[in-house]
């Protein structure tokens, strides 16, 4: 989970959901697509603000960079291995993946032109051609593994077999992701979960031997601190209230997202690598995800204690309490004698004015150093995402 990556949307252009996109972008600044430079199809109106609000680099929803002659270098390598494979004696590729296979059969034909319908429903695969080198879009046309479809996503598309598709995506996703420093995500794990964590190998190769995808190592693959933030985040995490301009400033925050994706990877560390049950594989995921919280709200339960008293809402006593608390908390290591030390001259009156606080200097430094340490929190991002307007599911 480490590292400073935009996600990058695999398969499709279009988002469907917007909170969907709103959580993606508490884990990564920015989401990227590969989109064409005409005949795009058109995004709904909740997602046209995420492609105008700039973050750290760029729109939110930004457009892969198509320009970079080195993303099609792996299409064209795909060309060369099923050129290789449609040569051999006996060779069967189109016999299985081809137009006259794949709309004789009944779980792949588009029924209807529902677009998330028939998408959801693991159908005949849809690619714009941009998205597509041209040599190898005129292959494809030529052996009839591409063709025009009956019932089109939008201008400029052409229709694959499922593994044809994610194949020749794949070829673009994989190269584009290494060479612009993007991680692929998908908004449809049922469908491409176990894609995106395939390698570009995992995918070509079982495509040109008749079989779907499967990571070899899945285990090691899993990234254990990135399902601890998909259970926060996506799981537990209400992002309704969340608006494209602030998540644009939290995707400034980045030493705080930095601390955040740490703590989760030192949560992840002592989950066995050889779990092979998923059941028990999520069972510790939502320990983890539990003890981050815990540990998350007790911290700023232990913060909001010490503000109330220093606003009157306590005793001295409550304070030195809730100081000792603070210093024995994740805020920080310890420094009780540092903080309790000066609290022994503390009043509080009001003005006119106002409320003017008394304070002995111990205590101001005391203060000065919870506010300090509250915003070098490891787990401060969480604190952020709620003053954004998250709310958290609490266990």
């Amino acid at each position: 989970m480490a590292g400073d990556f935009d996600a990058l949307n695999f398969p499709y252009i279009r988002i469907r959901d917007p909170e969907w996109l709103k959580k993606t972008l508490l884990v990564f600044p920015h989401v990227v697509r590969i989109s064409p430079s005409k005949d795009a199809p058109p995004d709904s109106e909740e997602i046209v603000p995420f492609c105008k609000i700039k973050g750290r680099r760029g729109p939110l929803l930004r457009d892969l960079n198509l320009d970079d002659a080195g993303i099609w270098n792996d299409q064209y390598e795909l060309q060369q291995r099923i050129t290789a494979k449609l040569n051999e004696p006996g060779s069967t590729l189109v016999e299985r993946f081809g137009r006259e296979a794949t709309i004789s059969n009944p779980g792949l034909v588009r029924e209807s032109s529902a677009l998330w319908n028939d998408r959801l429903a693991s159908r005949t695969f849809q690619m714009h051609g941009e998205k597509i080198l041209p040599d190898l879009l005129r292959f494809l046309t030529m052996n009839e593994l591409a063709w025009e479809p009956n019932y089109s996503d939008g201008r400029g598309y052409f229709e694959m077999h499922p593994l044809v598709g994610q194949a020749v995506m794949a070829a673009l996703a994989f190269a584009a992701a290494e060479r612009q420093g993007l991680q692929l995500v998908t908004e449809f794990p049922s469908i491409y979960g176990r894609t995106v964590l395939c390698s570009k190998e995992e995918i070509l190769e079982p495509f040109l031997l008749g079989e779907a995808p499967k990571p070899s190592n899945a285990d090691g693959n899993r990234d254990e601190a990135h399902q601890i933030a998909r259970i926060i985040i996506y799981q537990r995490a209400d992002t309704r209230a969340l608006t494209p301009e602030r998540l644009a400033a939290l995707s400034n925050e980045w030493e705080a997202i930095a601390a955040f994706k740490a703590t989760l990877e030192e949560m992840a560390a002592d989950i066995p690598a050889t779990i092979s049950d998923s059941k028990v594989f999520e069972q510790r995921l939502g320990e983890r995800a539990d003890r981050v919280m815990s540990e998350w709200k007790s911290g700023k339960a232990n913060l909001s204690a010490y503000v109330r008293v220093l606003f009157g809402e306590g005793s001295a006593d409550e304070l030195k309490d809730g100081l000792a608390k603070v210093a024995e908390s994740a805020l920080a290591e310890p420094v009780k004698g540092a903080l309790v030390g000066g609290a022994t001259t503390f009043s509080l009156y009001g003005v006119a004015a106002g409320l003017a606080i008394g304070i002995g200097m111990q205590s101001v430094k005391g203060f000065t150093g919870i506010r300090k340490r509250g915003r070098e929190h490891r787990l401060r991002y969480l604190t952020m995402m709620e003053r954004a307007g998250v709310s958290y599911q609490i266990s």
